[in-house]
């Protein structure tokens, strides 16, 4: 999270909507991955979810990216 935490502190451009993408096929690698995926980001509080159109794709939109970002980073600030 290091560099995007200092493009977040640096107010620089970002996408509108980050994704990514786990695999879409039946095979169990990719159900697996997306179930280890889904599972890392529920444990981090980040704020992806699973995408209503493609399968085996986790979208988050900037606003929220950044929200989760500066709330870490205030949360860390604090334990400091």
């Amino acid at each position: 999270m290091g560099t995007l935490s200092k493009i977040v502190q640096n107010k620089e451009e970002l996408p509108e909507i980050f994704s990514a993408q786990t695999g879409s096929g039946t095979h169990k690698f990719s159900q697996g991955l997306a179930n280890s995926f889904a599972s890392h980001v529920k444990k981090l509080a980040a704020p992806f979810r699973q995408s209503e159109q493609r399968v085996g794709c986790f979208v988050a939109t900037r606003e929220d990216v950044v929200s989760w970002v500066q709330s870490r980073l205030a949360s860390s600030a604090a334990t400091a």
